[in-house]
């Protein structure tokens, strides 16, 4: 099999570990075409969740478009670890419509001290679940039992709070039934496996980094086998660039902001500059005596991790001025290499 062939495989046995982190949630609403000639419609809002460089997408399928995920994004360090400030405050700031887990609603012991008595302090999930097997998104059961939000904690919680051991009912929507609440699944899971970020590559490179350290123990007096096991890294790391060569996925985090607020996750090759404008028709630029279309701008580089996270800001104060109090429309246009990526919305004076 040679080197390369053993690493291939340890990969695909990877298994990531879990930490506790902050996921950041994008959120897009995709056309769908029907009839004959076919016609756009707006189709079913779609997440993205980013946690630990992996990204999980998920359609709007539940109805519930509240007390979801928080989305990080909209609560910096220094605004949710203000004195004084509760956690309620974080859930009303940046509370999604997306749920990773079935729930409960309606209640009342499944309130927010019952979702922190799960979590911690430092929760991302604006509800407890209501279901017997984890996500996999930071909520496996837990090796340190100090630690808070795994399957274990909030099966322990629920039967606290309302007497039901969730883990033993036959049917859990009939449990939640019973308690007076109502059953609502989680959105519909559209893909696991994709990543904008480091995630795909980590697992692919800790086996990597296991077996060398190995082979360095075993090759300790045998000079002869080095030039073989150096072929055999080099045609790994061969294998290691071919998996990583990704094309280039863009999203918009809100349909509606303001230039140094709205951001557009861009993934892709690594270490590759990405630009990222905002335009308004030539008909809008007139009406505005604006110098130029290109309103709002930003660039950076995907570096190590193949992935960006871009926030165009205006491009002078005059353009700022203008746009005070009105709602424009634009253009949001992405480049990286030879990739382009573009999305109407609306930015807000």
């Amino acid at each position: 099999m040679g080197l390369a062939g053993t690493i291939m495989v340890a990969a695909g046995l990877a298994i990531p570990s879990v930490a506790v982190g902050h996921p950041s949630v994008y959120q897009a609403t995709p056309n769908t075409a029907s009839g004959t000639p076919p016609t756009l419609s707006a189709g079913a809002t779609r997440y993205a969740i980013s946690q630990h460089g992996y990204t999980r997408v998920l359609d709007e399928s539940n109805g519930a478009t509240t007390n979801g995920v928080l989305n990080f994004m909209k609560i910096p360090s220094a605004w949710r670890n203000a004195a004084g400030r509760t956690k309620a405050e974080w859930f009303a700031e940046a509370a999604t419509g997306l749920q990773v887990h079935a729930t409960c609603q309606g209640v009342a012991q499944l309130d927010e001290d019952a979702i922190l008595a799960w979590q911690g302090a430092d929760p991302f999930y604006a509800y407890i679940p209501w279901q017997k097997t984890a996500s996999g998104l930071d909520d496996l059961a837990n090796t340190d039992p100090a630690e808070k939000g795994g399957l274990d904690d909030w099966l322990s919680v629920i039967q606290t709070e309302t007497g039901v051991d969730l883990a033993a009912a036959p049917d859990v929507a009939a449990a939640c039934t019973n308690l007076g609440g109502t059953y609502v699944a989680a959105d519909n899971t559209r893909t696991q496996g994709s990543s904008f970020a480091s995630g795909d590559i980590a697992a692919a490179v800790d086996p990597l980094q296991i077996l060398i350290g190995d082979l360095e123990l075993e090759v300790t007096g045998l000079d002869g086998q080095v030039t073989a096991l150096e072929a055999d890294l080099a045609e790994a790391e061969q294998a290691l660039a071919e998996m990583v060569d990704r094309p280039m996925v863009a999203m918009l985090s809100t349909s509606a902001f303001p230039l140094g607020v709205g951001s557009v996750m861009v993934s892709g090759a690594f270490d590759s500059q990405v630009s990222v404008t905002v335009e308004v028709s030539e008909q809008v630029r007139k009406r505005l005596k604006l110098a130029s279309r290109t309103i709002g701008q930003a660039t950076a580089s995907t570096g190590a991790t193949g992935a960006a996270m871009l926030v165009p800001k205006a491009v002078n104060q005059s353009v700022s001025a203008k746009l005070r109090g009105k709602r424009t429309p634009v253009t949001v246009r992405a480049t990286l290499g030879d990739g382009t990526w573009q999305k109407g919305a609306t930015v807000t004076g």
